[in-house]
């Protein structure tokens, strides 16, 4: 596959850890929680903030990933954010719970994408919109810099999405594991290759696909929905 050589090696780095919960730290009162808790704890909290938080979470992801607007808003743990943290502890018993901001944004993101994909709609209509993550960038301080792994996910999946938004939506729609994700990457494997740079072979899991997709379809489909 093909990608821009100026995102060439922040690229293969992120494809070696993406696993969403890999910054996740906490511990259970008796012992270490164990990855499979750290994914779970994550999901739970952040599908009761998609839910029960939305201005929350959509003003955290309006943030520019990796800078202080967003540490500060996860550090916080204000209003619905912290509601939800103190109801998932409670629900799983004693647990301290810490989120960093990449695996928080990336679980945020996988939930906040998810009413806009059950929807019925031409997703080419939102190819016109200006990039979410050019906008973030125009308008950072000059003394601010963003998570630049991060962003190459975010430029990787928007171009994956302009190449065939219906294919990226349904690809998005299948459970993971089954057999429609299978024919559905299948279909939406052509619009991978554009966005990879010349002369470079990447083994990319499923689970760094959905990451690199989730966000930036968000983008484009909240600003096409508030369009409509």
């Amino acid at each position: 596959m093909k990608m821009r050589q100026s995102l060439l090696t922040a690229f293969a780095l992120i494809l070696a850890t993406s696993s969403a919960s890999a910054q996740w730290t906490g511990t259970r009162l008796g012992g270490n929680i164990r990855h499979a808790d750290a994914e779970e704890l994550m999901q739970i909290t952040t599908s009761c903030i998609a839910k029960r938080g939305p201005a929350y979470a959509r003003k955290f992801l309006e943030t520019v990933p990796g800078t202080e607007a967003e540490f500060l808003l996860l550090r916080r743990n204000e209003g619905d954010l912290g509601l939800c943290m103190d109801n998932t502890q409670k629900a799983v018993g004693s647990v301290e719970m810490t989120f960093t901001p990449q695996p928080f944004r990336r679980a945020l993101a996988r939930e906040m994408v998810k009413p806009y994909l059950s929807r019925d709609f031409d997703p080419s209509a939102a190819i016109s919109q200006e990039p979410f993550y050019l906008m973030s960038l125009q308008a950072l301080p000059e003394n601010e810099k963003a998570d630049a792994y991060s962003m190459v996910f975010m430029e990787f999946g928007d171009c994956v999405f302009l190449q065939d938004p219906k294919a990226t939506v349904d690809y998005l729609r299948t459970e993971p594991g089954s057999g429609e994700e299978a024919e559905a990457i299948g279909v939406l494997m052509p619009s991978l290759s554009p966005c990879v740079a010349a002369g470079q072979d990447l083994e990319l899991s499923h689970e760094a696909l959905r990451i690199a997709l989730n966000e930036p379809v968000y983008h484009r489909l909240r600003r096409l929905d508030s369009e409509s």
